[in-house]
């Protein structure tokens, strides 16, 4: 399989330099996969008013162990019903913050007094609660309470692999998707985040497989489909993967993932006007940044930079963080001689990354176009500085220093 060259684009004879770093790369479109894992916690809610685990409908709740409190002599049981009560109320309303409060309340009590295995039931119920608001490490110390006094409690394990993987922590999520297929085989789910969390490691074939097995479940599943065509898209069989992805528009034709990532595979194959056709479907469907950004791409790599600047300007108005969209903004713009609406773009990238090299040594080629050369070197001193150690970028750099000083 021929894969697109995106080497040096000689679009203008005097900013070669400039182009190289910022054309656009196999690994500059955007898919939505990594925010899907989120899939099964999205039933939270449900979870936490009816104490059962994140488990589809049909499904019998994981059993809880059942002991017997070993009260002291000052234990006030009915005060730690009434902290735990209340925290289920606060839950039901999404007070969730202020539900963390009362099992801490009630913990402190029942700690004191008696065995913490009694009262699993809290660790996992709060683990769910700091998991809605964010808090992703005591998220994690309460599954983790929870499964050292329950560990046949597959979908403890499941939603602690989850919580490892908004972490970007994938080898520790995959270990606890494991333990959870360890415990059983039957549930979707646990097979659908562990091929994300394959896929987020590029074991690109064990994800296909895991996907695989979700579709056995449900051959219905278009998620699981078209996520499987982006396995094969990142392992550059993409005739493949735009097969997958116009399987999942069979089962739901309004599935606008599958027409941006038939955009993805078609850009690689060389048919830039295909990819056009399918980014601006998925935009017709949904308004997504990733979208936008994906067809200014293809419009820039043609040399089309009007059509461009406006598809990246729309996509700093859904995603106004989006500093790769600033950067190449700037880009567009120096591309057309433009520097002083360049060095603008630049900086914008910059001031909300100011870590993102690309945009330090774009800015630093728009000093040199000013003749400001000390500025110049600066910036390219902080590509040096901040760049990692296998970027191409610090060479550059580097010459490019030596050649202005």
């Amino acid at each position: 399989m021929k894969s697109r060259f995106y080497g040096i684009l000689l679009l203008l004879a005097s900013a070669f330099l400039f182009v190289s770093c910022s054309a656009p790369t196999k690994d500059q479109t955007k898919s939505d996969l990594p925010a899907q894992v989120s899939k099964n916690i999205a039933t939270v809610d449900k979870a936490i008013q009816t104490q059962d685990p994140f488990v589809k409908n049909t499904e019998k709740p994981v059993e809880q162990p059942v002991t017997t409190p070993q009260k002291s002599q000052d234990y006030d049981e009915k005060e730690v019903q009434k902290y735990y009560d209340k925290a289920r109320e606060l839950e039901g309303i999404q007070k969730y913050e202020d539900a963390i409060n009362y099992y801490i309340k009630a913990e402190k009590i029942l700690t004191d007094h008696t065995p913490k295995n009694t009262y699993s039931d809290l660790y996992l119920r709060r683990a769910r609660l700091y998991y809605k608001i964010g808090d992703l490490n005591e998220a994690w110390y309460d599954y983790s309470t929870h499964i050292n006094f329950f560990s046949q409690d597959y979908d403890a394990y499941n939603e602690r692999g989850i919580v490892s993987y908004d972490s970007m922590d994938y080898e520790t999520a995959l270990g606890d998707y494991d333990a959870a297929i360890d415990l059983t085989q039957d549930k979707d789910y646990i097979f659908y985040n562990r091929a994300l969390a394959y896929y987020a490691l590029e074991r690109y074939y064990e994800a296909v497989d895991d996907f695989d097995k979700v579709i056995s479940f449900n051959p219905q599943d278009y998620e699981a489909i078209s996520y499987k065509g982006l396995c094969y898209t990142a392992l550059g069989e993409y005739e493949k993967s735009i097969s997958l992805q116009k399987e999942a528009l069979e089962i739901n034709p309004l599935y606008s993932i599958a027409y941006n990532e038939m955009g993805n595979a078609s850009f690689y194959s060389f048919m830039d006007d295909d990819a056009i056709e399918y980014y601006t479907k998925a935009i017709g469907l949904e308004e997504n940044p990733n979208y936008y950004f994906n067809r200014a791409k293809v419009y820039l790599y043609n040399q089309r930079y009007d059509e461009a600047i406006s598809d990246f300007i729309r996509t700093i108005e859904l995603n106004p963080k989006d500093y790769e969209a600033f950067n190449q903004i700037g880009y567009c713009y120096y591309a057309q001689k433009n520097y002083t609406e360049a060095e603008e773009y630049f900086l914008s990238a910059l001031d909300i990354n100011y870590m993102y090299t690309p945009a330090c040594y774009n800015l630093a080629l728009v000093y040199e176009k000013y003749e400001d050369y000390e500025k110049a070197i600066e910036y390219y001193n902080y590509v040096i500085d901040y760049a990692e150690p296998s970027d191409s970028l610090i060479e550059k750099a580097k010459e490019r220093i030596k050649a202005i000083s």
